[in-house]
C-alpha cells in the first residue's frame, strides 16, 4: 500500500512538473530513473522524427499541430520507444507529450518532451531500452541517455543512434 502511495505521488509530481521539465530537457537527451517498481522516462525527441506533425513545414511543431497529431505521436512512441525485460516489452503508462517550450509554452518547438513510466516487477532485472525515433537533421540522428537506479545508486550514460538503437541498461544487482 505504501508503494502505491509513493508511485502515485511520483506520477502526480511528473504531471505537475510537465511544463517545467519541458524547457529543462536538452534536445536529443533522455533520462530513465529506476525508482521502487517503476522506470520513469523523460526524452527530448525531434519533431522531424514524426512524419506529418509539422504541417506548415517550418521544422517546428506548434501547440495546434501537436493537438491534431497527438494520437499518431502516441502510437509512434509506443511502437518505437520501448523498455523490455528478459520476458517481454513493458507497457508505457501515463504518457505525456508536450512541446519543448524553453520558457514559452505557446512558442513552436523543434523538439517534443515525452514522459512516462514503465512498471517493473523487479528493479534488478536486466532491462533493454530501445528508441527508433530519430530526426532528419544531422544533430537529430543520435540521443544521449542517462540511466539511474536509486536503490543501489548506479548510473549509466550512453549514446544511441539509428544503427544502434538499443542498449542493455545497468548491471543486475543482488539485494
Amino acid at each position: 500500500m505504501m508503494l502505491l502511495k509513493i508511485i502515485t505521488i511520483l506520477i502526480i509530481c511528473i504531471l505537475m512538473c510537465a511544463n517545467a521539465l519541458a524547457h529543462m530537457m536538452v534536445a536529443q537527451h533522455g533520462t530513465i530513473n529506476i525508482v521502487d517498481k517503476g522506470a520513469f522516462m523523460v526524452l527530448s525527441l525531434p519533431v522531424s522524427a514524426f512524419e506529418g506533425l509539422d504541417m506548415d513545414n517550418d521544422s517546428k511543431a506548434s501547440s495546434a499541430e501537436l493537438t491534431r497529431y497527438k494520437n499518431q505521436a502516441t502510437e509512434l512512441i509506443h511502437e518505437n520507444v520501448q523498455l523490455s525485460d528478459s520476458k517481454a516489452k513493458l507497457p508505457l503508462q501515463g504518457l505525456i507529450i508536450s512541446l519543448a517550450s524553453h520558457g514559452n509554452p505557446k512558442k513552436p518547438s523543434s523538439h517534443l518532451i515525452v514522459m512516462g513510466k514503465y512498471p517493473l516487477d523487479n528493479t534488478n532485472s536486466e532491462l533493454t531500452f530501445t528508441n527508433r525515433l530519430f530526426g532528419r537533421h544531422l544533430s537529430e540522428k543520435q540521443m544521449d541517455m542517462t540511466i539511474t537506479r536509486q536503490h543501489d545508486k548506479q548510473k549509466q550514460t550512453f549514446t544511441i543512434d539509428k544503427d544502434q538503437s538499443s542498449k542493455t541498461l545497468l548491471n543486475a544487482s543482488a539485494d
